[in-house]
């Protein structure tokens, strides 16, 4: 009889756990949350340069689904950067969170001749950075698209960084 007890208290505490997890996921993955993030990266594109994100002046965000985002522009080496950064906000970002995000800032910025750097550091936060010419000038897609494309999401190939290794 204890058995039992003990296997209906295990299964309950499964099923309870599944069902936070997946009403969590439901609200980051959903049309309406992309369309926040990407009306974001849509808004700070442009704004330049930018040493430090804030939230002061929206280069950094935490969106309604809890989704930690900041951005930097900078020139290096005659080519203009740009960076964006994903965690979830208050903990571990999971490889499915940040490649999302990050193939969602892909669709918005796929029509531009760029150089991009994907990886996330040992704190979990995955980052992207895209580089171009100084002179020319980012090119965004459409919003509605990009969020549409989401239904096709393919991961990435993300890079490990340790930035101790890097002396950062």
């Amino acid at each position: 009889m204890p058995y039992i007890i003990i296997g209906v208290i295990i299964v309950a505490v499964v099923a309870f756990w599944a069902l936070r997890k997946s009403r969590y996921y439901g609200k980051i993955f959903n049309q309406s949350h992309y369309h926040e993030v990407a009306s974001w990266v849509v808004e700070v594109l442009n704004i330049h340069p930018v040493e430090e994100s804030s939230l002061d002046d929206r280069t950094a965000i935490v969106s309604s689904g809890g989704i930690a985002l900041a951005y930097t522009s900078s020139i290096d080496d005659g080519n203009r950067s740009i960076h964006f950064s994903i965690s979830q906000a208050g903990g571990y970002t999971t490889g499915a969170v940040g490649g999302r995000f990050i193939f969602l800032i892909f669709q918005l910025l796929n029509k531009n001749k760029c150089e991009a750097n994907v990886f996330k550091t040992q704190s979990t936060v995955h980052h992207v950075v895209f580089q171009m010419a100084e002179g020319e000038n980012w090119v965004c897609g459409d919003i509605d698209e990009a969020v549409s494309e989401m239904d096709n999401y393919q991961p990435l190939p993300i890079s490990n960084v340790n930035l101790a290794e890097q002396g950062g």
